[in-house]
C-alpha cells in the first residue's frame, strides 16, 4: 500500500516500476483519497521503485518485495 499524508487536494498517479525501468502497474489516488494498493503476491522477488506524480512534483522511492 502507498499512503499519502492527509487527504489529497488533486489527483496523483502512483507507478510501480521494476529495476529495469519497466512500468509494472499504475494506480491513481483521487482527490479526497489517501491510499493506493498494489498486489505484491503476483510480483517476482526483488527491487522495485514507487514513483508518485502529481501536484507538480515527482517522488521516487525504492521498495523490496520478498
Amino acid at each position: 500500500a502507498v499512503q499519502l499524508p492527509g487527504l489529497v487536494d488533486n489527483d496523483f498517479t502512483v507507478q510501480l516500476i521494476d529495476v529495469s525501468g519497466k512500468l509494472v502497474e499504475q494506480k491513481s489516488i483521487r482527490t479526497g483519497q489517501t491510499i493506493a494498493y498494489f498486489d505484491t503476491q503476483t510480483l517476482y522477488r526483488g527491487i522495485y521503485f514507487i514513483r508518485i506524480l502529481g501536484g507538480g512534483s515527482e517522488v521516487t522511492r525504492k521498495v523490496v518485495v520478498e
